[in-house]
């Protein structure tokens, strides 16, 4: 990650940035994930497309989105991590699979958690990367 401001390389769950004091994501000069320049008003970076409004999401935690998909198929709820993750077609699925099988389907859940918690996918749905 950089910072939006000076440009200076930022660890991804810092609050501030070392070089400059400025709070992580906040500034209008750079993009925070490639470090291209970007106009002010931008909404999305030219470079890499990542949304420039980083600070306003709410970043989603890889171990409640891999805890959530891989322990609560034990109890006969699958597809809760996918949907906590904003991925709400393959979390209904997920849910709904499970139903219909009695829970049996719910292996696809705790196989899925374990590849979350592994880093894949490595983005919410809405390409802010899990935390």
């Amino acid at each position: 990650m950089y910072c939006r401001n000076c440009q200076a390389p930022v660890a991804d769950n810092a609050m501030a940035c070392t070089s400059c004091g400025f709070a992580a994501r906040t500034g209008n000069r750079f993009c925070w994930s490639c470090g291209a320049d970007s106009n002010p008003g931008a909404v999305m970076c030219v470079k890499c497309g990542v949304s420039l409004f980083g600070s306003t999401v709410e970043r989603k935690q890889r171990l409640a989105a891999g805890l959530l998909s891989l322990l609560l198929p034990l109890v006969g709820i699958s597809g809760i991590g996918r949907l906590y993750m904003g991925y709400t077609t393959l979390g209904v699925i997920q849910l709904v699979v499970g139903i219909l099988t009695c829970g049996i389907a719910g292996l696809w859940s705790m196989i899925d958690g374990i590849l979350i918690l592994s880093g894949n996918p490595e983005t919410d749905s809405k390409g802010q990367p899990l935390v």
